[in-house]
């Protein structure tokens, strides 16, 4: 992972980070809620009684892994990927729904057979991107 992402949890792999918004220890989590021009990450924090933004991780910091992301979250070309599934799952749904119609019946052999074609090949890209993301699951460090 190149940058950060907002919404993403990531944690602390060092002391010191951003102590006024509490990073200071290792093992820290927070949630990246704006990243700037810069490709800093900025929380939302309490500091010293003045509540707003404050860019609290660097690039350079994420790309040394001084922070990395949390365990249990799916990294950007994951979720990439789960959206790209989702979307792809709605269409082929939407295809097989079209194929049990009398419209489908209605159509000549060649067109019927091209949509059995597209439904298949469709199934197989599904299938792709489902292992893809199991993959991408089981490898990322915890």
């Amino acid at each position: 992972m190149s940058q950060f992402v907002v919404g993403q949890r990531y944690v602390t792999m060092r002391e010191n980070v951003y102590p006024p918004c509490g990073l200071s220890a290792v093992g820290v989590e927070f949630t990246c809620a704006m990243v700037d021009n810069g490709g800093g990450c900025w929380v939302d924090c309490d500091l010293n009684g003045h509540p707003g933004r404050w860019v609290v991780a660097t690039l350079g910091e994420l790309l040394d892994g001084d922070v990395v992301l949390a365990a249990g979250q799916d990294a950007p070309h994951v979720l990439r990927m789960v959206d790209e599934y989702s979307e792809l799952r709605i269409k082929f749904d939407k295809l097989l729904a079209f194929l049990r119609t009398d419209t489908y019946a209605g159509l000549h052999e060649d067109d019927q057979y091209w949509l059995n074609q597209q439904l298949k090949a469709m199934n197989s890209y599904a299938n792709i991107l489902d292992t893809r993301i199991n993959r991408a699951r089981c490898t990322m460090p915890s």
